[in-house]
């Protein structure tokens, strides 16, 4: 009973956000933003306030693709949130500045996050393949080997929280000094950041019931 509750929240629990996001996200497309600004634009406009003239911007390829690359230094926003000036768009690129400025002034945790991810990327390779052949063949030194690994994902999933959480901050504040938005546009703003926060919440939980998951199925027969 207890594997199989975990099984679910694990199931349900990214759904769940991922629907939250998707529909606050369609509600604020519909609303443009009182600057009329693109994403692309909101972009390059609070990039170009904080002196980030290094920081380019450009289209990416899917729907959901809107990310900052600290290798590259580009800003790459999804079709939808590239071109239309909505609420949401505004706020995604808003965001996305965020995380350039977090890289360009070196804050602690982003550059922290940055250093865990290839661990972690190793991590999430193996880790499944080493856990589901040790647990199913007995073989509970290769599983625990497959839980040392999904740990650095446990971590970078913990450190990646916070990190979001600032570039949220950032967002807000950029919005609102630059008068991409008004005050009365806020709500909406909040609204937007708070559901996309939600995924990076569901990601650490996830990530934890994952690992005790294992755990259990590693060490709960043990006396």
């Amino acid at each position: 009973m207890r594997f199989l509750l975990i099984f679910l929240l694990i199931i349900t629990i990214p759904l769940w956000a991922q629907n939250k996001v998707k529909q606050t996200f369609k509600r604020y497309m519909n609303t443009a933003n009182s600057a009329g600004l693109t994403g692309e634009e909101t972009a390059r406009y609070l990039l170009a306030l904080n002196g980030l003239n290094t920081v380019s911007v450009t289209q990416s390829k899917g729907i959901m693709g809107d990310h900052y690359d600290p290798i590259k230094s580009v800003i790459r926003l999804s079709p939808k949130h590239f071109s239309t000036p909505s609420l949401t768009s505004a706020v995604v690129a808003a965001h996305e500045v965020g995380h350039a400025l977090q890289d360009h002034q070196g804050y602690v945790l982003f550059k922290f996050r940055q250093a865990l991810y290839p661990v972690a990327a190793i991590g999430s390779n193996l880790a499944f393949y080493l856990l589901i052949f040790g647990v199913l063949f007995g073989f509970n030194q290769l599983a625990v080997y497959g839980l040392v690994f999904m740990s650095t994902i446990v971590l970078f999933q913990l450190a990646t929280l916070p990190v979001e959480l600032n570039a949220s901050h950032r967002a807000m504040n950029q919005l609102l000094s630059a008068n991409v938005i008004t005050s009365e546009e806020t709500g909406g703003a909040r609204q937007i950041l708070n559901a996309a926060a939600l995924t990076y919440v569901a990601a650490v939980l996830v990530a934890l019931l994952q690992f005790f998951y294992f755990f259990f199925a590693i060490f709960g027969g043990r006396r």
